[in-house]
């Protein structure tokens, strides 16, 4: 069989924009302007999730349990193999033959990505379009002081339990109406568990002080004021930026076997989840199909299909993860087709 040349499928037209500091009134310092990041290649996000995957297996077989092993094998099969529709220049769905599930694999962590915002776009969209009193969806992060010694359980269980206190407490009642949460543990230069949460928060009623916005997050965790707010453009860059974290693949050049053994004690644990008023609006609301059809584009594409780029007929395919790496960068190195001013092909 021919190899066939294809692109990583596009999921969102939607670019997360550069953010914009909440609070610029009551900082000291100025907030230089961000240059705009660089999309990354289908082929380098291929290349980073297989490479990051070589990492954790290693570890995994390093660490030398029953568990770890069947972990590794599992590992092992996960994004080898896709199978692939496709029209020989671009490529509308891809899946892989074998899923292993895992939480730290980082090829089902962009498939469990895209189901959060599948299932929580919509409702967040209607929760800011239909709350009876005006709301602003805005990127909060909370951070924590390192401890030495600290297991990841005992770090992410603190972090938790801080922020179920500040949700609690009547500054956070009269500024904000719930929204969702990641928590993210990574670790630093010196081995400790960095452990910090993103949210998406639906604000009703303006920070004027951040100070005293730090100083209650200082009064749930007795040792941290460090926290970040960002207004958002939209909600859905916001709940992109937010599952990206679910997504990015842990940079295991840094962690060792002890810190893969902690990981895999966090089975059953928590890392995601909905809070106050959008909690309960999330249980009971339901998008409509006009309203899916307009957040996200069709993904159930079958041989005989039109392209959606091309119109050209799909057919499908099984490519490795190292051709379908190759075919991407030779696709991405070829000149683009000159368009007008209108977005339609040129005619030569």
């Amino acid at each position: 069989m021919s190899q066939i040349p294809i692109l990583q499928p596009h999921f969102s037209k939607v670019q997360s924009r550069s953010r914009t500091y909440l609070d610029k009134g009551v900082t000291t310092k100025h907030q230089p302007h961000k240059p705009k990041k660089k999309s990354v290649l289908a082929s380098e996000r291929l290349e980073v999730r297989k490479a990051s995957k070589g990492l954790l297996v290693g570890l995994l077989d390093e660490l030398n349990t029953m568990e770890s092993k069947e972990i590794s094998d599992k590992v092992k099969l996960c994004g080898s193999k896709f199978s692939v529709i496709t029209c020989g220049s671009h490529i509308v769905t891809r899946q892989p033959l074998f899923r292993c599930e895992h939480r730290l694999c980082p090829f089902c962590a962009s498939r469990q990505s895209k189901d959060k915002l599948k299932k929580y776009l919509p409702k967040a969209v209607a929760f800011v379009r239909h709350s009876p009193v005006p709301v602003t969806p805005c990127h909060l992060v909370l951070t924590l002081t390192h401890r030495e010694g600290e297991t990841i359980r005992q770090a992410k269980k603190r972090l938790y339990d801080a922020f179920r206190k500040l949700i609690r407490r009547d500054f956070w009642e009269e500024h904000f109406a719930g929204g969702l949460y990641k928590i993210e543990a990574t670790v630093d230069k010196n081995g400790l568990w960095h452990c910090h949460l993103h949210a998406v928060v639906f604000r009703k009623k303006f920070v004027k002080d951040l100070e005293q916005f730090r100083s209650e997050w200082l009064a749930v965790t007795g040792d941290s004021s460090v926290l970040r707010l960002d207004k958002l453009t939209d909600v859905r860059s916001g709940l992109v930026e937010v599952l990206k974290y679910i997504t990015k693949p842990n940079d295991f050049e840094k962690y060792t076997v002890e810190h893969i053994r902690q990981l895999l004690e966090l089975k059953g644990e928590r890392m995601f989840g909905v809070f106050g008023e959008f909690s309960k609006f999330a249980r009971k609301y339901t998008p409509s199909d006009n309203e899916m059809n307009e957040l996200f584009e069709r993904f159930d594409y079958a041989e005989g299909d039109c392209c959606p780029h091309c119109e050209n007929p799909l057919f499908s395919v099984i490519l490795s993860d190292s051709a379908t790496i190759d075919f991407c960068r030779r696709l991405e190195s070829m000149p683009k087709p000159k368009m007008n001013k209108i977005g339609h092909l040129k005619k030569e």
